[in-house]
């Protein structure tokens, strides 16, 4: 079955989640492993247990040990309990196994063997049932023929192995992916025009999933419009350095509107806030700013996209300037 289609790619999840199987999720950095990873403990049958992660990387031996098997005291009790524990019945993911050292990596290799663990400091061994979901950073068999990843833990590690198809591969499935990322940030109500899609299927991901979101994130964050379009879009992903820029992230409403008028019926749309805008001589050059943004936002119904536009500025500067004044 291909892992190109992402449909393909969730059915061979599915399907390996109903096995009490150990499995290495393959995949480059970014690409949602640790999504996946829980993808295949819900679909199992311990999924109304537990789900415990270890982020191996930069982890010494010593810590590895107690972040597996716990702590005891010296009387042997347990006074902090190791993530085999905690994922007793259910399902334990390690992410970046293959960064432990040769040392504690044996460590893992007698757990798996023995189904077996002794708590640091501890003479009794505690018995565990845990599923192992295994996360490398990097490729295992080239690890291994490196003499940095011992065969045996790798052939304990996987009985099933899953490629996991990398953000740019899945990119013809963007709106769904988009859907999902904007349902995580809670921001379902909040739609991409399809011209945005297409700027994001045709965009280069060098981070993965974190770098999808990201960029929805800003979008989000910068613009209240409840559509967001491409020149949105392209703006975000310019990380607004062109303040010049800022016409043509309009909302699609307004830019057809100002398309549709001559310039100088355009132009001649700024001086009506100045005319709402009562200024007297006493009045202080803040006052008469907050008396400007004020009117101009009257005159736009609060639509700071039209506003911007209209003062000719970025959306994020007339933010600064709104908050500057006061209003």
């Amino acid at each position: 079955m291909s892992v190109e289609s992402y449909l393909d790619y969730v059915s061979v999840l599915s399907k390996i989640a109903e096995t009490p199987d150990r499995v290495v999720l393959m995949g480059d950095l970014g690409s949602g492993q640790a999504v996946a990873a829980f993808t295949l403990h819900r679909g199992s049958s311990r999924k109304d247990e537990a789900f415990e992660v270890v982020r191996c990387t930069g982890l010494t031996d010593e810590q590895f040990a107690a972040e597996l098997c716990g702590v005891a005291d010296s009387s042997g009790d347990l006074v902090r309990l190791g993530a085999l524990a905690k994922s007793d019945g259910g399902s334990l993911c390690l992410i970046g196994v293959d960064d432990l050292s040769l040392r504690a990596q044996a460590l893992l290799v007698r757990a798996l063997e023995e189904s077996s663990y002794y708590p640091v400091g501890a003479f009794q061994p505690q018995f565990f049932d845990s599923r192992i979901i295994a996360v490398p950073s990097h490729n295992l068999r080239s690890t291994i023929e490196a003499g940095q990843f011992r065969m045996d833990l790798y052939h304990l590690l996987s009985e099933q192995i899953v490629n996991i198809p990398s953000l740019n591969e899945r990119r013809g499935n963007m709106t769904q992916l988009v859907a999902d990322q904007l349902a995580q940030l809670g921001a379902s109500q909040r739609q991409l025009t399809p011209a945005a899609i297409e700027v994001l299927k045709g965009h280069k991901y060098t981070g993965g999933f974190r770098e999808l979101r990201n960029i929805l994130k800003r979008a989000l964050s910068w613009f209240d419009a409840g559509v967001i379009d491409d020149g949105m879009l392209r703006y975000v992903m310019a990380d607004g350095k062109d303040e010049s820029s800022a016409k043509s992230v309009a909302s699609n409403d307004f830019r057809a509107e100002t398309l549709a008028k001559p310039e100088t019926a355009v132009a001649a749309a700024a001086p009506v806030t100045q005319q709402t805008a009562v200024v007297t001589a006493g009045m202080s050059l803040k006052e008469q700013e907050r008396q400007y943004w004020e009117g101009l936002m009257a005159q736009v119904n609060g639509n700071k996209q039209k506003a911007a536009d209209i003062a000719g500025i970025s959306l994020r500067t007339l933010y600064r300037r709104l908050e500057s004044a006061g209003v």
